[in-house]
């Protein structure tokens, strides 16, 4: 049995008693699928070379890949190394430069598999991110049915959408266990436990690279892994939906929809769904911005005053457009793209 620390208390877990059994298909077939990149983590090897491998001899990481779920993942996989890179402005604000991080390229052929073993696990009919055949385009006009359809029976239709800081850099390992250990099989469960695991980074600028830096939370950035993790971890959001709610997410980025005979009605319904909402997020480790809640009311009819709403002693004012994944929803439902 391992018992890992974190800052949240201990994580049970032990590693699995059935091997994950990759075969020599899997592995060309996850090779077949990475970036012919230079890129290189601490192990120094080209993503190039690993997918090339992987299609012209499988075989040299077959027997270590399925000792993994038995074993461990390998230590030196966890590391990875940041280069920050300067966007503009100021080169002496660390807020104008963008961290990019390298893995190691094994790991990330590895992570290709495990991916492929998880894409029929379900994380949300609601989601539309990191998904074959979804998009934000996909999310934009669900959004834009629900309420049009609503719309046409008559009704008002309120939506907000929550500010979330760092939400890919917040996920909580221990969460993620308690809330998905009923739903993926124990030998992919352990595989992402240790995966999320005992992870560290070290920053490199020029020819200089820092000690090791341990990280107790957070998706895994640059990752193959990440971002199914992360939707993973937000797939119960449905779950606390009210009814009549209708939510609708990409990654991120999720815009809630509730619509009623009048704008006080669905005022009240906001609400109640917004503290829920809320509520649940700041559970599972996430950091909210009430004050930066987006609102707006779609109605046929102009409305002259539309309610705000008041959550947690913070008043949340409506506005007549609405911004959605690179569009701009206005409140007669016209759209146009950003500027």
């Amino acid at each position: 049995m391992e018992r890992l620390s974190s800052k949240y208390g201990s994580l049970d877990y032990k590693y699995a008693e059935s091997r994950l059994l990759i075969s020599t298909q899997d592995i060309v077939s996850a090779g077949r699928l990475l970036k012919s990149k230079m890129c290189k983590g601490e192990d120094e090897i080209p993503l190039k070379i690993v997918k090339d491998l992987a299609m012209l001899k499988p075989t040299v990481f077959l027997d270590l890949f399925n000792k993994i779920p038995t074993e461990g993942i390998p230590v030196k996989w966890k590391t990875a190394i940041i280069t920050p890179i300067h966007k503009s402005g100021s080169k002496t604000k660390v807020e104008q430069y963008r961290p990019v991080s390298n893995l190691n390229s094994i790991s990330k052929l590895f992570e290709k598999i495990v991916l492929s073993k998880l894409e029929t696990i379900e994380d949300g009919d609601f989601q539309h991110g990191f998904k074959k055949g979804r998009n934000t385009t996909t999310a934009a006009l669900e959004l834009q049915d629900f309420i049009s359809t609503e719309l046409d029976k008559g009704r008002v239709v309120g939506t907000y959408s929550l500010d979330l800081s760092a939400a890919f850099d917040l996920l909580r390992p221990d969460a993620f266990k308690s809330m998905l250990e009923y739903k993926i099989p124990s030998e992919l469960l352990t595989i992402l436990m240790d995966f999320m695991s005992f992870r560290n980074f070290r920053v490199r600028i020029g020819n200089y690279l820092s000690g090791p830096r341990f990280l107790k939370v957070g998706c895994v950035q640059g990752s193959i892994l990440g971002p199914k993790i992360f939707t993973l971890y937000m797939s119960h959001l449905e779950g606390i939906m009210n009814p009549g709610s209708h939510l609708v997410a990409y990654a991120d980025d999720a815009y809630v929809c509730v619509s009623g005979g009048s704008p006080d009605e669905v005022k009240t319904n906001l609400e109640n769904q917004l503290i829920v909402h809320e509520k649940y997020l700041n559970d599972i480790g996430m950091v909210t911005n009430t004050a930066k809640t987006e609102l707006i009311y779609f109605s046929r009819k102009p409305l002259m005053d539309p309610p705000s709403l008041n959550v947690d002693k913070v008043s949340i004012h409506p506005s007549k457009t609405l911004k959605v994944l690179g569009l701009i929803f206005q409140e007669d439902l016209k759209e146009e793209h950003q500027v």
